[in-house]
């Protein structure tokens, strides 16, 4: 035995200053010395008993590649740990080595009997970074284990469909490849061979990309209960950073009440348990692996709690999971982000057939972007404040259910937002085409309040199969935006379902291929430009507070493109406005109950106007698919009134009866587009769209059960619409001055506003944008610039940009260059009305010669 205990401050390099060691030699650490193994002057051979660090000394792990060696660290018993405690440090200090070339070819094979310059043969390898595009960026490939040996048989599978099939119209992330799924490989632990897939189960090396390992391993016997295998112990105040090293499924990498870690390019597995770090994490690259070997099974697997600094940033993870044979309703993840500063890049794969385990929890994030998140399997999100999810994937398992499996298979949700959560964005949301889609795709709580949703996309059409029955979005929360949306599947399910709980909303642009529906509950949002369903009635649940709506009937569009005319409807179904949000009249004993109007004697009558503008609308369509839908009553027994005027215009005073129709359908073309064509002018804008209203009276049938359910008009709509996603307030000035959206980077005007006020937009691609505001005053007929901006920019996002002001009060214009009067008046004191911000920035002006105005 030689033993190693270094306690002078001195550095100790194995193999270099001492003598040869034997198996289970242990390391003993102190009093700031350190001890490395450095692979470019020596590797050792034994395999090491404990390394214990104590009193902020170090030990180092080091191959830098020069030498092309593979530098394996080896335990030699389960019961041996690496403990680094007080300020104690462990740096590992790896590299790639290059282990092959893709060709492409369907079952490609490396062989790792011999690896490196120095022939090591590796017993396990559980991660190949291998790159997407020759010479590109590296992606870990996963080990599914041993098919022929391993307690979890999980076989290369589910490749098809993972390419993502997405909106792009709308800004959204599209068609792209993003390897979100079967990046893995098998290897045979008696050949020491590994084992790629063939572009459908699995997928191949592309062809002239190199495949790499980390050319340090750290490993120990193997033992299949993850509590009885080597550990590293960090308790208390250890730290760590590695970069470049496998860290294999024989050791158990729980790291607990320690100062801080720092990854780069590393993988681990059986359980990954961080817990209780006093400052931060900084991780990135980083692959979690599944132990098929394993005999207990647990949840989760990987694991990151009760946080207690700040600053930790999640960038490139890749988390694999299997809970089989775990009790119901487990997790294989929990990661709480409540000092978390950047979340992007994160693949989490449920690589499980037990349709009860989910794939994982992400708890108390505020503040926070996260960013390009890929999900197999459900993932819950909980207790989030201000934090906007952008390119999300979701997609259910590769392995199972089939199409022919029991509802038991069922994943129930996509992504559920849980706990208490406010202010929420989820922009570029995308259910993946192909792959089996939950119950609900997107699941909004009762606790949940302001949440904004921006170009999502679910295609539950599995396998060919159009009637699996998924809900795009089921939602409880007050509050709820969503936007230029498209959901696809059955149309007897929904594509948005608004629970009874819900209050408030705007619901605009939402499209499915065959006519799917909306549940609406209690009401009380905004409506604008929804797929009605293949039902007459779309509006379904107790809706009240909408006014009068334009909605998508795709089931009577006609002709054959590029001749398509794109059929609507215009509605007044519901109650009418909580707050006098719009026009609403009722008389004549007309009284509702239960979402619906009666109409008990002749001259009850009930007329709505448009809570909002509708736009999208073309014209009215000679169409005989308009409807009258009561109870009792039939058209002819009612009569029936208009208003029609263009958005920015009031609707008349006067009602415009329609007559000559009669039963339940009906087609009042020429009467309605001639109103229509009296207003348009040449140059009418179905962005903008129109106003309308409608007034239904009984006119002849007095009697206590006769009811109204809705009326609509059939109409042409404008199928390339887009919903306006965000809006900004400017502040001074008056409803003749014009403002400008100036984007920094090369100052081309993005958008121009007329007026002060709320001005709504869309975002198109300037997303995340850096723009600046330019104010003009109208002076004599032209507009004369007065106030910039152009120093103080910000970043454009979906929803409210805030609000911006550009000097309010009385403005005193400078019409000349005079630098002396300019200064003369930025003297003035600050009980004159001055302020220190309003010299910063005349000094500013004065030293770039850009100044625009004084307040």
């Amino acid at each position: 035995m030689a033993n190693i205990n270094i306690s002078d401050g001195s550095t100790y390099v194995v193999g270099v200053t001492g003598s040869a060691n034997s198996d289970g030699d242990s390391i003993v650490i102190t009093n700031e010395s350190e001890v490395q193994i450095d692979a470019d002057q020596f590797v050792p051979s034994n395999k090491w008993g404990d390394i214990t660090n104590t009193a902020i000394g170090t030990f180092r792990l080091k191959n830098e590649g020069t030498n092309n060696r593979m530098l394996v660290f080896e335990l030699n018993a389960n019961t041996n740990n690496i403990r680094m405690e007080r300020f104690g440090q462990m740096i590992v200090e790896g590299d790639f080595l290059e282990v092959a070339t893709g060709d492409g070819t369907s079952g490609q094979t490396i062989d790792f009997s011999s690896v490196g310059t120095n022939n090591v043969s590796l017993d396990v390898v559980e991660t190949i970074w291998i790159e997407k595009t020759p010479n590109g960026e590296k992606y870990p490939f996963m080990s599914l284990g041993d098919p022929s040996a391993d307690t979890l048989v999980m076989p290369l599978a589910g490749v098809s469909g993972s390419e993502g099939y997405g909106q792009t119209a709308f800004g959204g992330a599209g068609a792209t490849s993003d390897w979100a799924i079967g990046r893995n490989f098998n290897f045979n632990r008696t050949t020491k061979v590994a084992t790629f897939g063939d572009g459908t189960n699995g997928l191949v090396i592309p062809n002239g990309c190199k495949a790499y390992i980390n050319n340090i391993q750290i490993t120990s016997q193997y033992n299949g209960v993850f509590g009885s295998k080597s550990e590293f112990d960090l308790s208390p105040e250890g730290r760590i950073t590695f970069s470049n090293v496998e860290i294999t499924t024989c050791m158990y990498p729980r790291f607990q009440n320690f100062t801080s870690i720092n990854f780069t390019y590393v993988s681990a597995g059986a359980k990954v348990y961080i817990r209780d770090c006093y400052d931060k994490c900084i991780i990135n690259h980083f692959a979690c692996v599944i132990d098929t070997r394993r005999t207990s099974h647990y949840y989760p697997q990987f694991s990151y709690e009760t946080p207690l600094g700040g600053g930790t940033e999640w960038t490139n993870i890749y988390v694999d999971t299997n809970l089989r044979s775990v009790s119901s309703n487990r997790q294989g993840l929990t990661i709480h982000l409540q000092d978390c500063v950047k979340f992007e890049n994160f693949y989490s794969n449920l690589l499980d057939i037990d349709s009860k385990d989910y794939g994982g929890l992400l708890y108390y994030a505020k503040n926070l972007l996260m960013k390009n998140v890929y999900l197999t399997g459900r993932l819950d999100i909980a207790h989030y404040n201000d934090v906007t999810l952008l390119n999300w994937k979701f997609r259910g398992s590769p392995f199972a259910p089939l199409i022919t499996a029991t509802s038991s298979n069922w994943r129930s949700y996509g992504t559920r937002l849980s706990g208490i959560n406010n202010n929420i964005k989820i922009i570029n949301y995308q259910h993946v085409q192909g792959s089996l889609p939950p119950n609900y795709c997107l699941d909004l709580n009762e606790f949940t309040n302001s949440v904004e949703v921006y170009n999502l996309y679910v295609n539950s059409n599995f396998n060919g199969i159009t009637n699996w029955g998924t809900t795009g979005i089921r939602t409880y929360a007050d509050n709820c935006v969503i936007k230029n949306t498209t959901i696809n599947g059955n149309y007897s399910s929904y594509m948005v379902e608004n629970q009874l709980e819900a209050v408030g909303g705007d619901y605009d642009n939402i499209i499915s291929d065959i006519g799917r529906r909306m549940y609406m509950g209690l009401g009380n949002a905004k409506v604008n430009m929804v797929d009605s369903g293949l039902y007459t009635d779309n509006i379904n649940g107790l809706p009240s507070n909408l006014g009068v709506i334009l909605t998508r009937k795709k089931q009577y569009d006609s002709g054959t493109a590029p001749n398509i005319t794109y059929a609507g409807g215009i509605y007044m179904d519901g109650g009418g406005p909580a707050n006098n949000e719009y026009f609403f009249e009722s008389g004549g004993g007309a009284y509702l109950a239960n979402g619906d109007w009666y109409l008990p004697n002749i001259g009850s009558y009930v007329a709505m106007g448009n809570k909002q503008p509708l736009r999208g609308f073309k014209a009215f369509l000679d169409s005989p698919y308009s409807r009258f839908n009561t109870s009792g009553l039939t058209l002819q027994e009612c009569d029936v009134y208009f208003k029609i005027s263009l958005a920015q215009d009031d609707l008349p005073t006067t009602w415009t009866q329609l007559t000559g129709e009669i039963g339940n359908a009906f087609n009042y073309y020429t009467e309605l587009q001639n109103a229509f064509n009296a207003i348009k002018g040449a140059s009418y804008d179905s962005n903008e769209g129109i106003n309308f209203a409608i007034k239904v009276e009984n006119a002849t049938d007095p009697y206590p059960a006769r009811i109204f359910y809705y009326i609509m008009f059939m109409c042409e709509i404008d199928n390339d619409y887009i919903a306006n996603d965000a809006s900004i307030t400017f502040a001074g000035g008056d409803t003749t001055e014009k403002y400008e959206v100036i984007k920094a980077s090369d100052n081309s005007v993005l958008y121009t506003f007329i007026g002060t006020g709320t001005h709504d937009f869309y975002l198109s691609t300037y997303y995340q944008e850096d723009v600046y505001f330019k104010r003009y005053k109208y002076v004599n007929g032209s507009y004369v610039l007065l106030v910039s901006t152009e120093y103080e920019t910000q970043k454009l996002d979906y929803g409210f940009n805030g609000i911006i002001l550009l000097y309010t009060g009385a403005e005193v214009q400078v019409a000349s260059t005079d630098i002396q009067a300019i200064w003369a008046y930025s003297q003035r004191t600050l009980t004159e009305g001055f302020t220190a911000t309003d010299r910063e920035t005349i000094n500013k002006a004065l030293t770039t010669g850009k100044f625009l105005a004084l307040k």
